[in-house]
């Protein structure tokens, strides 16, 4: 897979996010919102290996469903954090994108509160996670 799967990926599962979301498939739409942030870090990584090299050492590392791994892989971390400290709208969207976990999709206790958030936290166009990814 490379970048521009991965920039593919991620506006297919935050479009299927939304449209789950308004159908009421609340468990669903959460499990997809938190597919594109990963496929959006994900993209970002891939942008940064060199086509013709070795695969990093920590390869395992970059298959990995961890938000906060992705965000160190894609050397975000710094960033995030001084979003996050400061207390934006970004930044609780940051910390919402954070708390996903890909088991989660089998949580029945997601309802349509946290799914609208998480949702939201990926997809705002202003404040959302993508939205400030596409700008690093």
């Amino acid at each position: 897979m490379n970048e521009e799967t991965f920039k593919d990926l991620k506006h297919e599962y935050a479009l299927s996010a939304v449209l789950l979301l308004d159908n009421g498939s609340y468990i669903t739409a959460y499990h997809c919102a938190g597919l594109a942030a990963e496929c959006a870090l994900k993209e970002k990584v891939s942008a940064k290996i060199p086509a013709k090299t070795f695969p990093p050492k920590k390869t395992n590392d970059y298959y990995c469903h961890n938000i906060n791994t992705l965000i160190n892989l894609a050397n975000l971390r710094e960033e995030v954090d001084q979003e996050v400290r400061s207390k934006s709208g970004m930044g609780a969207n940051i910390q919402t994108v954070r708390q996903w976990n890909v088991e989660d999709r089998y949580n029945t206790g997601i309802g349509e509160t946290m799914a609208s958030s998480m949702v939201s936290a990926v997809t705002d166009e202003k404040e959302g996670f993508i939205t400030w990814l596409d700008t690093k």
